[in-house]
């Protein structure tokens, strides 16, 4: 009777699995003549393929960190680059900040990540640090559904935009929005360096800038923004502090208050010169000369003021709570 019933089990699991037996056979058979890379390359497809095209960029002895951006999800594909890579040393940073961090300490810490994010791609990315910080601003955007202001301009000023990340957990940047009613086509240029951007825009078609500086300068600066476009845009700008999630709204200006300026006080001043040739000022009875394009801060004092010959911007900035506020001229807040 036992005998019987090892029978019928055995064959009712022979029964069951021969299907998938034979499809392993058959597989083997196919995998026979391949070499061992090729057979790789056809079990795990794009992400095996990636990772030789990565393993081709990188000296043997080169580090590498690896990087997730969930790593519940991504966790398989950054295991398997461990293993792919050797010899190439290789460290897991669980996020930028650490990364950050850790590269603030030991500055020899690997300058390139290989990137596993499935929610884009099967593959593995070699990317920078700036690569991944651009991806990762563009999910998590402060300002989730920005509108322009009212007034349609052919060009205007940006007083101050940033890309800067400072201790981990603190980050700043500027986030915009520019639309016409039009097709137009719209420069950024970003002072002092003038680098510049020519985005085309199509008729009430938001144009979505996640990060003003990188889009055009592809590194973290900070400096102003002058906007010019072939058709009047509306547009709205906010410096943003990703740390806190907070974002003020920046003043648009088509053209700069005449001199002299008064401001309220703040932790520094900011004095911003548009032209193309140096300016002479005077800020709190002392000579200054401001260079062209140039975003230039100064010690502030309870209340200021900016006077002399030319065109000038100056507004003071201050932090309560972690939170920046401006002070504009007088007659502009």
């Amino acid at each position: 009777m036992r005998r019987a019933v090892v029978g019928i089990l055995f064959a009712a699991a022979l029964w069951t699995s021969l299907p998938r037996m034979t499809r392993l056979a058959l597989d083997a058979a196919k995998f026979a003549p391949l070499s061992p890379e090729q057979r790789l390359e056809r079990v795990f497809g794009a992400y095996y393929t990636s990772i030789l095209r990565i393993r081709s960029q990188l000296r043997e002895e080169e580090p590498v960190g690896l990087s997730a951006r969930d790593m519940e999800r991504d966790n398989n594909g950054v295991v398997f680059a461990n293993y792919y890579l050797y010899p190439r040393p290789t460290r897991y940073y669980e996020s930028l900040d650490v990364w950050r961090s850790t590269v603030l300490i030991d500055p020899s810490q690997p300058k390139k990540l290989v990137r596993m994010d499935l929610s884009r791609t099967p593959e593995a990315r070699l990317m920078t640090y700036l690569d991944v910080r651009a991806e990762e601003v563009a999910e998590t955007r402060v300002v989730r559904d920005p509108k322009p202001g009212a007034a349609a301009l052919r060009e205007f000023v940006v007083p101050i935009v940033l890309a800067i990340d400072g201790q981990p957990g603190n980050s700043w940047l500027t986030q915009g929005v520019v639309v016409s009613e039009m097709d137009a086509a719209a420069t950024l240029t970003f002072y002092p360096s003038g680098e510049a951007k020519t985005f085309m825009l199509r008729a009430r078609q938001p144009l979505m800038l996640d990060d003003a500086v990188y889009a055009i300068a592809s590194r973290l600066d900070i400096g102003w923004l002058r906007l010019t476009a072939t058709a009047p845009v509306r547009a709205a700008f906010w410096y943003v502090n990703r740390g806190l999630a907070h974002a003020v709204p920046l003043p648009l200006f088509d053209r700069i208050p005449p001199l002299p300026q008064r401001v309220a006080g703040g932790e520094r001043l900011w004095v911003l010169n548009p032209a193309d040739h140096a300016v002479d000022i005077v800020v709190n009875g002392e000579r200054h000369v401001i260079d062209a394009h140039a975003l230039a801060s100064l010690a502030s004092a309870e209340h200021n003021e900016v006077a002399g010959h030319g065109q000038v911007l100056a507004f003071s900035a201050r932090k309560e709570n972690g939170r920046e506020i401006f002070q504009w001229p007088e007659g502009l807040q």
